[in-house]
């Protein structure tokens, strides 16, 4: 029976798979197109690049939705503060419904 843990487990090994294929295929075209002696040095540089490229891949999105989160929850506040406003002018409105009559378009 395949559980969901099954499935996070292969998108795991899938995606850190591709990570190394990935790598493979970055050491052998450095490889062949840098001068001898000096393909260790590439190909150390090629890998910090291309994992720096993935772990941004991985963490910037991240860091985007936090943002938007902030600015949902500042959004939320402020539809907050707005609505204590609306009942305190309900509250008020309730009192002077007799007297003035622009209270009363109010849907309290």
């Amino acid at each position: 029976m395949l559980t969901p843990q099954d499935i996070f487990r292969f998108i795991f090994f899938a995606f850190w798979g591709g990570v190394l294929f990935l790598l493979i295929i970055v050491w052998w075209v450095v490889y062949k197109c840098s001068e001898p002696g000096k393909a260790w040095r590439n190909n150390i540089i090629a890998t910090v690049v291309v994992l720096g490229g993935v772990f941004a891949w991985i963490f910037i999105p991240g860091a985007d939705e936090r943002r938007l989160n902030r600015e949902a929850e500042i959004r939320r506040q402020n539809r907050l503060k707005s609505r204590a406003v609306f009942e305190e002018l309900c509250k008020t409105a309730k009192k002077f419904t007799g007297q003035r009559t622009m209270w009363k378009a109010l849907p309290c």
